[in-house]
């Protein structure tokens, strides 16, 4: 391979690799600002198990967001369209440090 196909070749790898790390810090700047959004309103219950972090949010009828992923109530806003459609969404965050509080 020429020292010419090898740097074309460099330089595509690099512009690539540039490209996918603006995307990823676009993204983690993005979920930052959905965590703070959903975060602001929510409220901390301790239980005899540990603390529970959760969101009230919506009038009507209450559905539990209940999920088997890792993103507890702040991954919510995945589902407001339940508040559009006139229900209260219940998400709970278990699985991580409520509010700095020990599990």
């Amino acid at each position: 391979m020429s020292e010419r196909t090898m740097l074309v070749i460099g330089v595509i790898v690099a512009a690539i690799a540039a490209l996918g790390l603006i995307v990823y810090l676009r993204y983690r700047l993005w979920l930052a600002r959905q965590y703070r959004r959903v975060s602001a309103d929510s409220s901390v219950v301790i239980t005899s198990l540990g603390p529970v972090e959760y969101e009230l949010r919506g009038d009507g009828p209450v559905v539990l967001h209940l999920h088997g992923g890792n993103v507890g109530h702040t991954g919510a806003f995945m589902f407001d369209h339940l508040v559009s459609a006139g229900y209260t969404r219940l998400p709970m965050l278990r699985f991580r440090r409520a509010r700095g509080l020990p599990v």
